[in-house]
């Protein structure tokens, strides 16, 4: 399977190359982090010339997608440090906004931040040779067949933790079963947010003693309650008055934005003094399509 995989990335990668030269023009992140994906730019010094070093105690390497899946694993890293003190805590990303969020998250935590390489063999090797791991964390996605096939062959364990599978991923895992069952099959374990998730990593071929049902550690996050004074001036920063009621309407998905604009109204009925406060992506670009008198109410 791994052959003709790659055989199709070469295939595409030639095909596609006018397209790929524009998207690296026309984007400068991608332009950021093209070279070190690529495995031709120089990876951090904390992890420069440490692949002879190990001789037990391996580092552990612990991998997120993105600004979303970074800040999902915030605890499990902070729980890895506490536990395995006398390993090295190696976190890779693929985007640079998921590298600056991880900076400012976890710089303390871990020894190292660095780009997760493109699923080239070459770059994997590479990458995957420097890092030398004991055992890989997969937060959430980003699961690809040459690091899964790589670690495999360096007979490490790989872990999906937070595991998902939407409706659509969940299509196209079945369409091309074969292919994702023997992707699928190379975690040593998974842990599903949900029964449902859990339900379908079986039934892509994983056996039921792989998979483990563990919630989502999205919410193992430590809150932060503010004082009383923070809690005044971040209300005078905001221009909400000090009785006022607040509803957050957090990470709103698809579709709950309309329910919003439908029983908004009605509460504030009930509420006079009732703000409908959006949060930070991807509900504020979402909240925006409705009126503003409704997002922002007695703000102004």
């Amino acid at each position: 399977m791994i052959i003709l995989y790659n055989t199709f990335w070469f295939v595409g990668i030639v095909l596609g190359f006018p397209l790929i030269v524009l998207m690296m023009l026309v984007s400068e992140k991608r332009r950021k982090t093209f070279a070190y994906r690529l495995g031709i730019k120089s990876l951090p010094s904390e992890m420069v010339g440490k692949r002879d070093h190990y001789q037990k105690n391996r580092p552990l390497w612990v991998h997120a997608l993105s600004v979303g899946e970074v800040l999902s694993a915030v605890s499990l890293v902070k729980a890895f440090r506490e536990s395995f003190s006398h390993h090295e805590i190696y976190f890779s990303v693929s985007t640079q906004t998921g590298l600056e969020i991880a900076k400012e998250r976890l710089n303390s935590d871990v020894n190292a931040i660095f780009f997760f390489p493109y699923d080239f063999f070459f770059s994997v090797r590479h990458i995957a040779g420097a890092v030398k791991p004991e055992l890989v964390v997969i937060v959430e996605t980003d699961v690809w067949p040459n690091i899964m096939n790589e670690m495999k062959r360096a007979n490490v364990p790989v872990i999906l933790v937070n595991a998902r599978v939407s409706d659509r991923s969940f299509r196209s895992y079945r369409r091309f079963l074969y292919f994702s069952r023997k992707l699928f099959s190379c975690f040593t374990k998974i842990c599903a947010q949900s029964r449902q998730d859990a339900d379908r990593f079986s039934s892509l071929g994983v056996p039921a003693t792989r998979v483990l049902i563990t919630g989502n550690i999205k919410f193992d996050q430590d809150c932060s309650f503010l004082l009383r004074g923070e809690k005044r001036e971040f209300r005078q920063w905001l221009r909400i008055d000090s009785r006022a009621k607040v509803f957050i309407a957090g990470s709103t998905h698809d579709g709950e934005e309309l329910i919003f604009r439908d029983i908004f109204p009605r509460m504030k009925a009930h509420f006079p003094d009732l703000i409908l406060m959006p949060s930070y992506q991807p509900g504020l670009q979402k909240l925006r399509t409705i009126t503003a008198s409704i997002i922002c109410a007695n703000i102004n």
